[in-house]
């Protein structure tokens, strides 16, 4: 499977990206004034900041049968009320298609219009990266800028966790603090706001719990997450959604279901009971290379990341049904319990067992399913 991940470059920090590091608690000289109803920015500290956002967008490389058709959209400066608008009638204009990815750098700004930017996110299926536009190079005649890291605070960090998938470069910063706003602000309107944006995050799918790393740092503070930390919360993805496990029945047959959305297409790992024996069902999406994955002789199920040959279980044989693999194992009662003991599991379709690449998906978390599959196999048992 091809990365998406871009080339890294050397930054230099933005003014209100200075001195700070990864697991602080920073604070911060003077106040960014945007003037809004809800503020959500950490203080200038450089020469006079521009006062709304702006973007840039970039089309695919060529040729885009290589590349693909995703877009890249720089989004830089502080989150005026204008950003979703101006937003939507880019893509619109450029058909800016889904899967293309929108790099943010920003010291934040309006809260209620940077999650209005996050749901425009979501509902274009675009991806996020904490990035910025680095210098322009010219390669195969095409002048593009690369992106290299940069800072996403305060209000940014809601229209963050917008993108579908999203990822954080080792040098790029995640930045969070308490929202304020004026002297009008109330109590009771900030209670209002408080459950406004937990319920975002909960709808972006991130563990609220973030919304608590944001009340610890006062308005000219900022409290810088680590990468270990946000990847906990589920605000950093790396491009795999978290696997969600459920028993379910056709009727006749009983069966647990692990399912995730990744970067690369849907995967699916079910263990269907058949007659009082365990099969094993897998689905995924090929990316269009589905009749090559069919001629992969080399199939293994992956536990714990090392591959156990398994293509003489096959009772099914590879189709492609909707442009997705589909196949089925007969387990033996020796994998059935490496199953049950592992932390993780995958499907590898290679041409040789010895290929340093495969086709398929791997590293499946278990979690919450390993107690619904013992409940599976003692039904499917009796």
């Amino acid at each position: 499977m091809h990365t998406r991940r871009p080339s890294v470059l050397a930054a230099k920090p933005n003014a209100w990206q200075a001195d700070i590091g990864e697991g602080s608690t920073v604070r911060l000289a003077g106040q960014f004034g945007l003037l809004v109803a809800v503020t959500f920015a950490i203080a200038a500290t450089g020469p006079a900041q521009a006062q709304e956002m702006t973007f840039l967008a970039q089309p695919p490389r060529q040729p885009i049968e290589i590349y693909g058709n995703a877009w890249s959209i720089y989004a830089d400066g502080p989150i005026d009320r204008g950003p979703p608008e101006r937003l939507q009638k880019l893509i619109a204009a450029n058909k800016v298609p889904p899967r293309s990815v929108f790099y943010l750098n920003s010291p934040g700004g309006d809260l209620f219009s940077s999650m209005e930017l996050g749901r425009l996110l979501r509902k274009h299926y675009f991806f996020t990266e904490v990035m910025k536009r680095g210098p322009a190079e010219t390669t195969h005649g095409h002048r593009r800028h690369e992106p290299i890291p940069g800072a996403c605070l305060s209000a940014c960090t809601l229209t963050y966790i917008g993108g579908v998938f999203r990822w954080l470069d080792l040098k790029a910063i995640y930045g969070v603090h308490r929202f304020f706003g004026s002297r009008s602000f109330d109590a009771d309107a900030a209670q209002v706001t408080s459950a406004v944006v937990v319920q975002y995050i909960r709808d972006m799918g991130v563990d609220p719990t973030l919304f608590a790393e944001m009340t610890k740092a006062g308005r000219d503070e900022i409290n810088i997450l680590a990468h270990s930390q946000l990847a906990h919360l589920g605000v950093v993805n790396n491009g795999v959604e978290k696997t969600r496990w459920s028993i379910e029945s056709t009727g006749t047959e009983i069966y647990l279901k692990g399912e995730r959305n990744t970067e690369h297409g849907i995967n699916k790992f079910m263990l269907v009971c058949i007659q009082g024996k365990l099969a094993l069902h897998v689905i995924f999406d090929p990316i269009g290379r589905g009749e090559e994955v069919k001629r992969m002789g080399a199939q293994s199920l992956m536990i714990d990341r090392q591959p156990i040959p398994i293509a003489h279980l096959q009772t099914r044989r590879t189709e492609i049904v909707n442009g997705w693999v589909n196949a089925m194992y007969l387990l033996t009662p020796d994998l059935i319990q490496r199953i049950r003991a592992a932390r993780s599991v995958g499907i590898a379709y290679q041409p040789a067992y010895d290929s340093p690449l495969f086709m398929g998906f791997d590293r499946m978390e278990l979690a919450d399913g390993r107690q619904k599959m013992a409940g599976l196999i003692a039904t499917c048992h009796k």
